[in-house]
């Protein structure tokens, strides 16, 4: 019933009502999807490739190329068996040396051969009569049990900082004195790590007893 003056309930407009909304165009809704996919991927892809570049940096061949040098008479008495063990086949010949009385001999890796890491192997025999220091033997590091070799001897593992660390075996015999040092560092994931101290005392051991009947 209507009266006087009065028009009948009010009219909502047309279009927007009170309350509701509008969902979000398809397109701004798929470009959000692509990017929160998208970026998430690129920074994995990114770290991966920089850790990638770390790993293949890290691994790496060591060593030089192939060297034709020709060592002192006495450096034979490490044969190559030892030196492929060792992975120390390529010669050194800026270390080493040959005059009388005296003779070194230096290994390092041969590159493309001898795999990652750093190994150098030297290898000393000098004659008593020569040596007018009047030296007595002494291993530099830490010091251990002395091995049964020659007339007297002496063993030590030192570390140089970081990851290089060097095994050290002396010993006289028949009246010359032999020095034998073995170093390097292993690798790790993405660095470099120390030796085993096992691997660097038996690597000194093994050759004493190798070279201690050779150089008579």
């Amino acid at each position: 019933m209507t009266g006087p003056g009065w028009n009948g309930p009010p009219q909502q407009p047309y279009g927007h009502q009170p309350g509701w909304g509008h969902p979000p165009p398809k397109k701004k809704r798929l470009g959000l999807m692509i990017t929160l996919i998208a970026v998430p991927a690129v920074l994995l892809l990114g770290g991966g490739l920089t850790a990638f570049l770390f790993y293949q940096d890290a691994h790496k061949d060591g060593g030089s190329p192939p060297s034709s040098a020709r060592l002192g008479k006495a450096c034979a008495a490490v044969s190559p068996q030892t030196l492929a063990r060792l992975r120390t086949t390529n010669p050194y010949a800026d270390l080493s040396r040959e005059q009388q009385g005296h003779t070194s001999c230096v290994w390092e890796q041969t590159e493309g051969k001898d795999g990652e890491g750093s190994r150098q192997l030297t290898f000393q025999v000098t004659e008593a009569a020569v040596d007018r220091t009047g030296r007595q033997l002494e291993c530099e590091g830490t010091v251990l049990a002395p091995p049964n070799i020659g007339d007297q001897s002496c063993t030590s593992i030192k570390s140089y900082g970081g990851a290089s660390r060097m095994g050290q075996l002396q010993f006289v015999e028949n009246g010359k004195f032999v020095l034998i040092q073995y170093q390097g560092w292993d690798v790790g994931l993405f660095d470099t790590v120390p030796m085993p101290d096992e691997e660097l005392t038996k690597a000194v051991l093994d050759i004493a007893n190798e070279v201690a009947g050779k150089i008579g």
